[in-house]
């Protein structure tokens, strides 16, 4: 559910009463395939094959034994390369996830829902994932020359790096000591 924090941008008051709009207002396929599903499909993966896979990598084909230093250090770059890579699908993600086009009886003739925001969106439906990486580059890049910045408009998909390191340390840090706190 995507909405503004300010009370009188929300359109649903909690998760419940988002559901049984969402359901009235579009069906019941809804909730379950929508046009943008595959890039979401394809974020779960990756998100999934980081947390499942860098461990198995460090520990059996490297040797590295969980608690050790070498086993932390490796954890959080390795984490890195995969946020590094999942980061610009997450954006894609939330752009696609944030433009809604249903058919519904408050749509337009072109099929777009109109609803208020707190942030500019386009008001053209993304056609995919290319189309939507291809917009948000030149939508940057259109900003940097506004400001008078130079740079590519690549940034724009990597926005939030410093959380993601964060949360790679905090990851690589706490994993190789779950068991103790688990009480293994």
């Amino acid at each position: 559910m995507v909405q503004s924090y300010k009370p009188g941008h929300q359109k649903y008051k909690n998760s419940w009463s988002a559901l049984v709009q969402i359901i009235r207002e579009e069906g019941w396929k809804s909730l379950y395939y929508n046009r943008y599903m595959a890039p979401k499909i394809l974020l779960e993966l990756v998100m999934a094959a980081s947390d499942s896979v860098i461990p198995l990598v460090l520990v059996r084909y490297f040797g590295l034994q969980m608690k050790s230093v070498r086993y932390g250090v490796s954890r959080f770059a390795l984490g890195m390369v995969f946020s590094l890579a999942v980061m610009p699908l997450d954006t894609i993600v939330r752009r696609m996830q944030a433009q809604i086009v249903v058919s519904c009886q408050k749509a337009d003739s072109r099929g777009v829902v109109q609803f208020k925001t707190t942030v500019a969106t386009d008001q053209v439906p993304y056609k995919n994932m290319g189309d939507c990486i291809e917009r948000v580059v030149r939508e940057e890049e259109r900003a940097l020359k506004k400001r008078g910045t130079k740079g590519k408009g690549w940034g724009a998909l990597y926005r939030g790096w410093q959380s993601a390191i964060l949360l790679n340390l905090i990851n690589a840090l706490f994993e190789s000591h779950l068991d103790e706190y688990a009480g293994l």
